[in-house]
């Protein structure tokens, strides 16, 4: 098990005060925005545009809420206790109903919405999520992703679960792009109990709250054969999701190694399932500027300079050998961008990577379903706050084409670019 550094429970300093400040103005000026008011606004600012196909993408959260504890997380169960217990959010979660959110797809496929991406908290557990997700599908020329950590999919002895079956059984979960948590290499800390696959779900809640970062480990015993089940059952695409930070990096070479074994496991079993990874460093600023306290979204959890060439290293390796995979004619395994990745290999780029320095001009990158079915430009930001922050989460590097998507400003001018392939 990973110790918890007592030091990072005291709070931090702001990084860039000003932008909270700034994020805090804009709010006031602008009021709450509830329902369509984020869309209205977009509008009138000609950030949205039918004709224009400026977004693509929509997230949809029908709950904010996990069972899991990871640190640094927003919808943690550690921290969801946090926030009921001083009164910031109610016990229990306030959520639209199916239709309603079935009702605003439409509206959004209209707007030129193709690619639905389904989050969470977690999402397994709804009745609705098949009916939903089913819904995108059945919409002309869309993909669907969904995000799961594998765990309620995954019995502990490895066999899919009854949830996982009657998925299968249902055909979305062969359709849509899996995407699963994926941080720690499957068999690290020797955390598999003896005579079992998975480590046991039961009693797990004790062990987060000791060592918070043990969630993230656990996750990851569970998602990697809920993605082997899926590449047996033939499923469309598992996409491996890296959250980097100074706890993991020096593992990043061993999960890229293991997301290779899994294609390969796919190959030679006659599986047509893609197998994808993708990565991104901890975001804390964009957290930090919406109002989020430090010690829930500290600097300290994202890349810092001391990090910063061992990160080269790592992605200039996994960006040289992408290249090698598509001259040699076999599938890419990295989905991020060639300028994304390069953002984390280029030594030129260490302070903005640890700054999170990356501004986002001309309005939003994604629109948001929240919960209770308000209309959002941003799963952190309702829309004008946009203006006033900074982020390396890469929303936009989502956008297919190099002269839209901002992370071409890190791509290296003596290699030929490849795109993001999540939304494809």
């Amino acid at each position: 098990m990973i110790n918890v550094d007592l030091e990072k429970t005291i709070p931090e300093p702001l990084r860039f005060p000003d932008e909270r400040v700034k994020v805090a103005e804009i709010r006031q000026d602008y009021g709450t925005f509830l329902s369509v008011d984020a869309l209205k606004w977009a509008l009138n600012k000609d950030y949205l545009s039918k004709d224009s196909q400026k977004i693509t993408a929509s997230e949809i959260a029908p709950s904010l809420r996990c069972p899991e504890g990871c640190n640094n997380c927003p919808d943690s169960i550690l921290e969801i206790k946090r926030r009921i217990a001083v009164g910031l959010i109610p016990k229990v979660e306030a959520r639209a109903r199916t239709e309603t959110f079935k009702y605003m797809m439409d509206d959004f496929y209209n707007l030129g919405i193709r690619h639905w991406m389904f989050v969470g908290g977690t999402l397994d557990h709804l009745p609705e999520i098949g009916e939903l997700i089913n819904h995108g599908l059945s919409q002309e020329e869309t993909k669907v992703s969904w995000f799961s950590d594998g765990i309620p999919q995954t019995n502990p002895d490895g066999s899919p679960s009854n949830l996982m079956q009657t998925a299968l059984e249902d055909g979305w979960m062969k359709k849509v792009a899996n995407h699963v948590s994926w941080d720690y290499p499957y068999g690290y800390a020797n955390i598999i109990p003896h005579g079992n696959i998975l480590p046991l779900k039961q009693g797990r809640g004790l062990k987060f709250e000791d060592d918070p970062e043990y969630s993230r480990v656990f996750k990851t015993h569970y998602g990697t054969i809920f993605a082997l089940n899926l590449i047996n059952a033939d499923a469309r695409r598992v996409v491996l999701n890296i959250t980097v930070s100074p706890g993991n990096l020096r593992l990043i070479p061993q999960l890229y190694a293991q997301a290779d074994l899994l294609q390969q496991h796919a190959i030679e079993n006659g599986k047509k399932t893609e197998v994808g990874l993708t990565f991104s460093p901890s975001i804390w600023r964009p957290h930090q500027a919406r109002g989020d306290g430090t010690l829930q979204s500290p600097a300290s959890a994202g890349l810092e300079m001391r990090d910063m060439s061992e990160t080269n290293e790592i992605f200039s390796m996994i960006l040289q050998n992408e290249y090698q995979r598509i001259r040699n004619g076999h599938p890419r395994l990295l989905y991020n961008s060639s300028g994304y990745t390069n953002l984390m290999a280029d030594p030129q780029y260490r302070q903005i990577t640890v700054d999170q320095g990356v501004p986002y001009p001309n309005g939003p990158e994604i629109l948001n379903i929240t919960p209770t079915a308000d209309a959002w430009l941003d799963p952190m930001f309702a829309g004008p706050e946009l203006e006033a922050i900074n982020s390396t989460f890469g929303y936009r590097d989502r956008v297919f084409k190099p002269e839209n998507n901002i992370f071409t400003q890190f791509q290296d001018p003596n290699l030929p670019w490849f795109p993001n392939m999540v939304t494809t």
